[in-house]
């Protein structure tokens, strides 16, 4: 300790008070007993507890994050692009999260794709009721030349008709012509038979052009 000067002493026995000097450490007993209240060892448990508690926190943390300002990240990166285009309506997964096979990541409003089904189907429906009208008018034009074809073929047939008619009376001419130059026939008979051939020539040009007619079509 350090010396006290006599005007010190002097004082001291004035007023019977002792100074310590402020630089003094306490003596080793008031140190043990401050250590031993329970105050103080409540504090320095809370202070370790503590000091335990963000140690563990602050490992573990250091052990599952990497900090750094320059790093690269070595990882498959795998490209996925859906068969059609639209906007993304829900997404099924989360960072990180292990998936398989056939498992859905996310799902696409199916608003466009739906309009352009509906379109599509009425295309399809627009074709189909052309496909029908022509062959509804196939139909009929099948029919209209099945009618044309029974046209001709009476045409053709009145044309035989009046052709071997027509023959026939020019047949009937030929040998009236013979028999009124002898005197077989009477003249009014031979003129009944010119005007029958001349009928039956004129009957088979009308079945002719008729015919002919009939062809055009």
């Amino acid at each position: 300790m350090s010396a006290v000067t006599a005007e010190q002493e002097q004082r001291q026995e004035n007023t019977g008070v002792v100074h310590v000097p402020a630089s003094a450490p306490l003596p080793r007993a008031d140190r043990k007993r401050l250590l031993q209240r329970p105050v103080v060892v409540l504090v320095l448990a809370a202070i370790a507890l503590v000091a335990i508690i963000y140690g563990s926190i602050a490992m573990l943390h250091a052990f599952t994050h990497e900090s750094t300002d320059d790093a690269f990240i070595d990882a498959h990166v795998i490209s996925i692009a859906p068969k059609i285009s639209g906007r993304v309506a829900d997404v099924r997964v989360n960072d990180n999260q292990l998936v398989k096979k056939g498992d859905v990541l996310f799902v696409i409003d199916p608003a466009d794709a739906e309009a352009v089904v509906a379109q599509k189907r009425a295309s399809v429906e627009v074709a189909r009721a052309k496909q029908r009208n022509a062959q509804t008018a196939a139909e009929q034009a099948e029919a209209h030349l099945n009618t044309l074809r029974a046209a001709y073929g009476a045409a053709a047939a009145s044309a035989n008709a009046a052709a071997a008619e027509t023959k026939k009376s020019r047949g009937d001419l030929q040998r009236n012509e013979h028999l009124i130059t002898t005197g077989a026939i009477s003249k009014q008979d031979y003129e009944h038979s010119a005007i029958d051939t001349s009928a039956a020539e004129a009957t088979l040009d009308s079945k002719k052009k008729q015919m002919e007619a009939a062809a055009a079509y």
